[in-house]
């Protein structure tokens, strides 16, 4: 769907720098760098977010 390579998301963007140079061994120090940013605020929002899904999943076990 996106034809510019500046608004790919990073995922995607570390699959074709991965891709690029898949013979450079160099790269994939990058790429697990990228990855390890790309999850962080993943982490992030699960942590924010704990207290309400465990409010939401206590409220539907209760009967009445």
């Amino acid at each position: 769907m996106l034809s510019d390579q500046d608004k790919y998301p990073i995922t995607l963007g570390l699959y074709t720098f991965m891709g690029k140079g898949a013979g450079e061994g160099d790269l994939y120090s990058l790429v697990i760098a990228g990855s390890a940013v790309a999850v962080i605020p993943l982490i992030i929002l699960v942590l924010v977010l704990q207290r309400f899904w465990r409010a939401d999943l206590l409220a539907g076990g209760l009967k009445g």
